[in-house]
């Protein structure tokens, strides 16, 4: 018994697990699939309860002036943002979540 509790207490953890970065991927949320790229196989049939129209009307997100200046202002100071030591001090997955966040704002 004592041998097994020496192998446990061997084991280490990493406080920054898990240690892989997702690139190119998307948190999409309560996701659903089209109709069209599903195969029935067994069970239920599934109906569709909105139409692609409807879906891509719920996916569009509505932004306010104020919100909109808010965000040009936020993309405007990232070269600032760059420079600052808080900046180049924080951890690869701070800097990388922010760049990110600044590339979608600028394709919006």
């Amino acid at each position: 018994m004592t041998n097994r509790y020496q192998q446990m207490a061997n084991l280490k953890t990493s406080p920054s697990f898990p240690e892989v970065v997702k690139i190119n991927t998307v948190n999409v949320g309560d996701a659903f699939i089209k109709a069209s790229d599903v195969n029935y196989v067994d069970g239920k049939f599934l109906k569709p309860i909105n139409s692609a129209s409807q879906a891509e009307d719920n996916a569009k997100i509505a932004m306010s002036e104020s919100e909109e200046l808010d965000l040009k202002d936020l993309i405007n100071k990232q070269s600032t943002i760059h420079t600052t030591a808080k900046y180049k001090l924080s951890s690869f997955y701070k800097r990388y979540n922010y760049d990110q966040a600044i590339d979608e704002a600028k394709s919006i």
